[in-house]
């Protein structure tokens, strides 16, 4: 959980994907971290996204962050890393959608 960058008046969650000194890269929606594709078996296919999106470093104090539904989330392919200073909590319970109601791993 954290505040979004542009505007700290708005908070935002989103799944952490790049720690700093990682290096971050979206080849056709598929994710890769330091040249090595993730399995991100939580996404469901309907929402992929499956657009390019150059490599980014991920600077000292800094994380790189996505949304689950990639295809409708505003996140750091949008608008760049998330500082440090910005986090302030973890997500360990989901109440939306109803039908997938319950703790987060």
């Amino acid at each position: 959980v954290f505040r979004l960058p542009k505007d700290t008046s708005t908070d935002y969650i989103k799944r952490v994907i790049g720690m700093p000194g990682d290096v971050v890269e979206v080849r056709l929606g598929a994710i890769y971290v330091n040249d090595k594709a993730l399995d991100e078996t939580y996404i469901d296919p309907e929402y992929l996204d499956h657009r390019t999106y150059p490599p980014i470093y991920v600077e000292p104090g800094h994380y790189y962050v996505l949304g689950d539904h990639r295809n409708q989330s505003n996140d750091s392919r949008m608008w760049g890393l998330v500082p440090e200073k910005y986090i302030y909590g973890k997500a360990v319970f989901r109440y939306w959608p109803m039908n997938k109601m319950g703790s987060l791993d």
